[in-house]
């Protein structure tokens, strides 16, 4: 792996491995550089990570890892034209907790454009918790639209991560 054509014959080994698997190279630091190796949010792909991951030899120049890790979201998030800022999205909690969902309320939300606003969300989500957290910690995720009365008092999502880790520390203990 390295040279041209590289990243197409490991996009084509991963596929053989699973249809949904995807993967990200990460930046070089110390000499070495990570392959990220995703299940794209599928659950029912995940057992394929962690195989091809647990599978994957020593290499000098690479650190194979499963899932998109957590890391600080900076600025604006756009997904097919929708830009927000995890400053503008505000989060509540299920009743029962992380494990039971989560409720994104979300500036300028139609149901008509649910996809979207969906898609947005799951990317930032990711981006916050990882994706091993959203998909097998985090419950259902809701989405409704920002305003008066709706989704005011909640949270800004850059809070997340501290109150998230706080709560499943919580339920645990």
């Amino acid at each position: 792996f390295g040279g041209d054509g590289g990243a197409a014959e490991l996009t084509e080994f991963i596929g053989r491995v699973h249809r949904d698997l995807e993967f990200d190279i990460g930046p070089l630091m110390g000499g070495r550089r990570e392959i990220i190796i995703s299940a794209g949010g599928i659950r029912e792909a995940f057992p394929s990570v962690e195989a091809l991951a647990r599978a994957a030899p020593p290499l000098t120049r690479w650190n194979v890892v499963a899932y998109r890790r957590r890391h600080a979201v900076s600025g604006t998030v756009t997904f097919q034209g929708l830009a927000l800022s995890p400053e503008n999205v505000r989060f509540e909690f299920s009743p029962g907790g992380p494990g039971e969902g989560i409720v994104l309320y979300m500036p300028g939300y139609t149901r008509e454009e649910h996809s979207r606003y969906l898609a947005l969300a799951l990317l930032m989500l990711d981006a916050l918790l990882g994706e091993y957290d959203v998909e097998m910690k985090l419950g259902s995720i809701m989405i409704e639209r920002l305003g008066p009365g709706r989704g005011a008092r909640a949270m800004t999502l850059d809070h997340l991560p501290r109150v998230f880790d706080a709560s499943l520390h919580e339920s645990r203990a």
